[in-house]
């Protein structure tokens, strides 16, 4: 007998559709939080709920030593957020002085979206850290000769240091 078609439609994949940009605030030398909104369960559609989201955090290539382990970080986040409500994160650990690219994806029990768009930001400089005690390393009837191990420059070459002497 004759077939007949019923319908010709495919389902539509069903993990998340690809989350917007963060806004990145509150910058300071080694930390920043990213804010997005997550979408309304009516705006999903049939799509089940999003479970995780998985932030990406990945230095520049030009701020990034090419054997830094620590160039690229993802934290997973399983809690805390609602449909159709502002979520925000906050990013810990970052190193002052330092181009940063942050992206994220969200996921569900049929899969993971793609990427947001990047969102560059930099984080602040910092003031250099303490120098090394200073210890006596040659003298003569008169002058002294000091030595001490350099400040952590916190993101900048440390210009210049200085230092005194008192004599009683």
């Amino acid at each position: 007998g004759p077939w007949v078609l019923l319908s010709t439609s495919t389902e539509q994949a069903l993990v998340p559709l690809q989350p917007t940009a963060p806004l990145i605030t509150n910058v300071s030398s080694t930390s920043a939080v990213a804010t997005w909104t997550l979408p309304s369960l009516a705006a999903m559609g049939r799509r089940p709920p999003i479970s995780a989201f998985h932030v990406t955090t990945s230095m520049s290539a030009d701020t990034a030593a090419a054997d830094d382990d620590d160039a690229t970080t993802t934290v997973d986040i399983y809690t805390g957020f609602h449909h159709n409500e502002p979520f925000s994160f906050s990013l810990s650990g970052l190193l002052p002085a330092t181009n940063y690219t942050l992206v994220y994806s969200a996921s569900n029990t049929e899969g993971t979206s793609s990427p947001s768009a990047g969102v560059f930001f930099v984080t602040d400089v910092s003031t250099p850290g303490v120098p090394g005690v200073p210890a006596v390393v040659g003298s003569t009837n008169t002058s002294l000769t000091f030595s001490w191990s350099a400040s952590a420059p916190n993101g900048l070459p440390v210009g210049k240091g200085e230092g005194e002497v008192c004599t009683n």
